[in-house]
């Protein structure tokens, strides 16, 4: 089984990722922003090589975090919603998830600050990011659950 977590910076993604680990015995696989340009050009075929191969894993950050960083961060993502649904299809035949770590704006800005957070640089910023999420999970069918998980204090 591959279960998604994604969410906002601050939303719990990683101590919830840690804790699904834990419980089930599954490694945990980390995604972060693109490093290069090369790695921008493939992102897409890694992602739906990873949805066809299956297997049990769990990933902090996917395909959707793209979908949501690329555009408020640099303009513009390298994953476009025809390939989402595309590599979503793969990911139906394995029985994956989304989790959206999903919380109050507020909240999620204090767990930014606690940890000293480099990459959101202003409340405004995460705002777009959680609203981005917000319409991704739930403006758009998905071929694939999405479940909606809020950060414990």
């Amino acid at each position: 089984m591959q279960i998604i977590i994604e969410g906002a910076d601050g939303s719990g993604k990683s101590t919830f990722a840690k804790l699904l680990s834990e419980k089930f015995g599954f490694p945990i696989v980390h995604r972060d922003k693109p490093k290069n340009e090369q790695e921008k050009k493939q992102m897409f075929d890694m992602y739906l090589s990873e949805a066809k191969k299956g297997g049990n894993a769990i990933y902090d950050r996917y395909m959707y975090s793209e979908q949501v960083y690329g555009p408020i961060m640099r303009d513009a993502s390298f994953i476009n919603i025809e390939q989402m649904y595309e590599v979503e299809v793969e990911l139906a035949k394995t029985g994956a998830l989304v989790i959206f770590c999903d919380h109050k704006i507020t909240t999620l800005w204090e767990a930014c600050l606690d940890r000293g957070e480099t990459y959101i640089k202003d409340i405004g910023t995460l705002y777009d990011i959680q609203m981005a999420y917000r319409m991704l999970f739930f403006d758009l069918n998905h071929l694939i659950p999405i479940l909606q998980y809020r950060r414990q204090l």
